[in-house]
């Protein structure tokens, strides 16, 4: 098994994960997501846009 050193060789200049993270965020602040209305049978493999909420509680307890 060859050393770690130089496995590692060509990650000379690491991030902290919070530096990655700010990076991260720097470059898709200003992204704006399009939002799609589409019927519920074309949903498939989609991620929604708001939250759905039941106008009742179903069931009427607490199961969790």
């Amino acid at each position: 098994m060859k050393p770690m050193r130089v496995r590692m060789s060509g990650f000379s200049n690491l991030l902290t994960v919070d530096e990655a993270l700010e990076r991260l965020l720097e470059v898709v602040k200003d992204r704006k997501l399009e939002v799609d209305e589409v019927h519920l049978e074309d949903s498939v493999d989609r991620v929604c846009a708001e939250d759905i909420l039941a106008p009742v509680d179903i069931p009427p307890f607490n199961r969790s």
